[in-house]
């Protein structure tokens, strides 16, 4: 049994992993779910989501390993839509193809053998992004705009979408902006409750306007409260610190991602550390660095 304590209050990292699927990847709380889906997806009448199931963790692909797993929450809606909701707190330049890999892998995993083409659902990828992805200088047309969705379109009539069991969207919180919290968008009313952008006290005000967020924040202090959440929950904060750390020590001495690849390929198959420096052209200080990092992503 988890045991709750009471926690003084406290910053709430809301894209932490742990919290974010405490609120948003529960069959308990599916009503934020739903609510979410509705609401960020501009959903009304009868094309509202009404019901979710979420998917066995154990059915996810295996190759997804990582403490800051791209695939967060997969779920299943009641007319068959599959949605995926990630997100994504550590910059990374490949987001847009592993994004598209795992929609297809979710889309290509639906039918079995015997099962043909007319049994395929809609797969709707949400990602919401904690870093700017799409710089103005290369998508200078997307000025002021944070939430992106594409579509398979026809190129000469761009109002042709081949399929539409293609849905992604790309929400990138820090690109949140707004004078008075009062006038934001309810389709935007989620994403403020997990941006950074947003204060406290805004934030209370945003519950104000949109119900299901005020009892959203009444759990807040039953998660912080939770002691086997919240040991959960600080482990993954340190992956994060780890992780963006990482980066930092990548850009400052300019390693790339195939020098890290040999160093641990080495280390996974018991090379010296100075074998290992040699075939990675580094030092032996880096490799020792690099072996540190994966003994703590072991424990």
């Amino acid at each position: 049994m988890n045991e709750t304590t009471k926690h003084p209050k406290q910053f709430l990292n809301r894209v932490n992993d742990v919290y974010f699927k405490y609120i948003l990847g529960s069959t308990e709380r599916k009503n934020y779910t739903l609510n979410f889906l509705n609401t960020t997806l501009k959903l009304e009448g009868d094309a509202q989501f009404t019901d979710i199931s979420f998917a066995d963790k154990d059915l996810l692909p295996q190759e997804i390993e990582s403490k800051l797993s791209i695939l967060d929450i997969l779920a299943t809606t009641n007319d068959g839509t599959i949605v995926n909701i990630e997100v994504q707190v550590c910059k990374d330049k490949f987001m847009a193809e592993r994004a598209v890999y795992y929609w297809a892998r979710i889309f290509g995993g639906q039918l079995h053998k015997t099962e043909t083409y007319d049994k395929l659902h809609k797969v709707i990828s949400l990602v919401l992004l904690d870093f700017n992805f799409f710089i103005e200088k290369d998508y200078s047309q997307y000025k002021g705009e944070f939430h992106q969705t594409y579509h398979i379109r026809n190129d000469a009539h761009l109002q042709d979408i081949l399929t539409p069991q293609l849905d992604m969207h790309f929400i990138e919180l820090e690109k949140l902006k707004y004078s008075d919290i009062k006038d934001l968008k309810q389709s935007d009313r989620w994403i403020a409750y997990f941006s950074k952008q947003v204060s406290e006290s805004d934030r209370k005000e945003l519950a104000k306007m949109e119900p299901v967020l005020q009892d959203v924040m009444q759990h807040e202090q039953q998660f912080m409260g939770n002691t086997e959440l919240r040991r959960k929950y600080e482990a993954q904060e340190k992956a994060i610190r780890d992780e963006q750390a990482r980066i930092q020590t990548y850009r400052e001495e300019g390693w790339d991602s195939k020098t890290e690849k040999v160093i641990r390929n080495g280390l996974k198959f018991n090379f010296s550390y100075e074998d290992i420096a040699k075939l990675a052209d580094v030092s032996i200080n880096k490799v020792l660095a690099i072996a540190k990092q994966v003994k703590g992503e072991k424990e």
